[in-house]
């Protein structure tokens, strides 16, 4: 594969005239963004060139052109859709990436093309269901992580705190919402593991089974899934 994904960070104006398309009043303090935008680029690792550029959909990275190498620009604004991590599925790929869809995160792998004329495809390939809105609570966050099975996603804390959060598993037992009074069949499970130790952490990974945590003087190992 010669190409791979960069995400960076520039400063925009505070927009454009014309009717806003949501209520600011619905919004709470967490979900307000700064005025910084992500942009999404592909460079060619042999020549350090952008090979594309991506306009995209504010609703899907599917629906997107690609544009010839004599515009102006070799990046794309991600239209509003806040980054939230990447993550490496796929051993022959790009890393994928999350981005916040409405209070979801979904997870986008980008596919290689042969052709600098052809569409540069990406794939929806998960979702972590309320965990945009999550995860904006978490003003502390150092390092967001998730599984390359997509089976949980992490939050850590710049200190001891790391927030765990599995996807919905289906459950034998009779369970009802108290409220309504319909069945549940399914529940999502929340952790929060408390290091033993107020070190600093440097560096989090997570595997399928494992949640490796490293702090300035000892390597944690957490048994996530069995």
């Amino acid at each position: 594969d010669t190409t791979h994904l960069q995400i960076c960070v520039c400063e925009v104006s505070n927009g454009v005239g014309g009717a806003s398309s949501f209520n600011p009043q619905q919004l709470e303090e967490c979900d307000v963004l700064s005025h910084e935008t992500s942009l999404l680029s592909r460079l060619d690792v042999a020549t350090h060139t952008t090979s594309h550029q991506v306009t995209t959909n504010h609703s899907s990275l599917e629906e997107c052109d690609v544009l010839s190498h004599e515009t102006t620009s070799h990046q794309v604004n991600l239209g509003g859709h806040q980054w939230l991590f990447n993550v490496q599925l796929e051993p022959s790929s790009v890393p994928a990436i999350c981005l916040r869809h409405d209070v979801d995160g979904c997870v986008w792998q980008a596919r290689t093309t042969t052709s600098e004329k052809a569409d540069w495809p990406c794939q929806h390939v998960g979702t972590f269901l309320a965990f945009g809105y999550v995860q904006a609570s978490k003003t502390q966050k150092k390092f967001t992580v998730c599984a390359p099975d997509l089976s949980y996603v992490a939050v850590c804390e710049a200190t001891r705190h790391i927030y765990l959060y599995r996807q919905p598993s289906t459950i034998s037992t009779e369970l009802r919402n108290r409220r309504t009074g319909e069945h549940v069949a399914h529940v999502a499970k929340q952790q929060l593991v408390s290091l033993d130790s107020t070190s600093e952490v440097l560096g989090v990974h997570a595997s399928n089974h494992v949640l490796y945590v490293l702090t300035s003087d000892m390597l944690y190992t957490l048994q996530v899934n069995c």
